[in-house]
C-alpha cells in the first residue's frame, strides 16, 4: 500500500512540473501562495473523479466514482518544493510534495463514507475544531502526513511528503505549514457549505479546464 501511495505522490510531482502556476488567479477554494514556502510550484487540477483518483486514490480502497463523489465539483491542488541538506559534495536535495482535495458529495452520509474508506491506520485529530483523522510516518527514508476530515457533505483530504531526513528546524517548519494549510482548508470548507446552502445558483469554484499530462 505504501509503495502505491509513494507512486501516487510521484505522479503528482510530474503533474506539478508540467502545469503552469495558477495561484495568481486562484479561486476561493485554492490555498494561497503564502500557504506554501517561497518558490513552491503550485498547480490547480481538474476536479474530476479521475483526477481525484490520481491525487488521492492510493489512500482509498474504492474509486471516487464508487464513493459517489460529485464529478467536476470541489477543488484539487498540488504543490512541489525543494530544500537542501548537507554541504559541498554531501549536499542532498529533498523534494516536498503537498496535495489536497475538497470533495463534494450529495449528502453528509456519503462524505463520511468516503472518509471511512481510507486505507491508512489513523488516530483521532482536530482541525479548526473539527473532528479529523491523522496518519503519520517518519523514518530515515521519508516523512509522510495525511489528514482526513468532513464538514456536512464535504470531505477534505490533505497530505505532505518528502524523502530523506530533514533537520529538526526544517521538519518543524514543514509540519507547521501543513497544520496552517489544514486550518485554512477547514475555513474554506465551511464557506463552501454555506454558499451551497444558499441555493442551486451557489455553485462551488469553477474547475480549471487544463488537462495534465499522464
Amino acid at each position: 500500500m505504501l509503495r502505491r501511495f509513494v507512486l501516487g505522490c510521484s505522479l503528482v510531482a510530474v503533474v506539478v512540473a508540467v502545469l503552469p502556476d495558477l495561484s495568481e488567479a486562484a479561486p476561493p477554494l485554492a490555498l494561497k501562495r503564502s500557504d506554501y514556502p517561497a518558490g513552491a510550484t503550485i498547480a490547480a487540477l481538474p476536479a474530476t473523479n479521475a483526477q481525484a483518483d490520481v491525487l488521492l486514490g492510493p489512500l482509498h480502497r474504492s474509486t471516487f466514482e464508487r464513493l459517489q463523489r460529485i464529478d467536476g465539483v470541489g477543488w484539487l491542488q498540488a504543490a512541489s518544493w525543494k530544500f537542501q541538506t548537507g554541504r559541498g559534495a554531501a549536499t542532498q536535495e529533498h523534494r516536498t510534495i503537498w496535495g489536497y482535495g475538497i470533495n463534494v458529495f450529495s449528502n453528509a452520509r456519503h462524505a463520511m463514507a468516503a472518509e471511512a474508506d481510507r486505507k491508512l491506520r489513523t488516530r483521532s485529530y482536530r482541525v479548526a475544531h473539527l473532528a479529523a483523522f491523522l496518519y503519520q510516518l517518519g523514518d530515515v527514508k521519508q516523512t509522510l502526513a495525511v489528514v482526513f476530515f468532513t464538514y456536512r457533505n464535504v470531505e477534505v483530504e490533505s497530505y505532505y511528503e518528502y524523502y530523506g531526513v530533514a533537520p529538526a528546524s526544517m521538519a518543524k517548519r514543514l509540519h507547521h505549514i501543513f497544520s496552517r494549510q489544514n486550518s485554512h482548508l477547514a475555513h474554506e470548507t465551511r464557506l463552501l457549505v454555506k454558499a451551497m446552502q444558499k441555493g442551486p445558483t451557489a455553485i462551488p469554484t469553477n474547475t480549471p479546464t487544463i488537462t495534465p499530462m499522464p
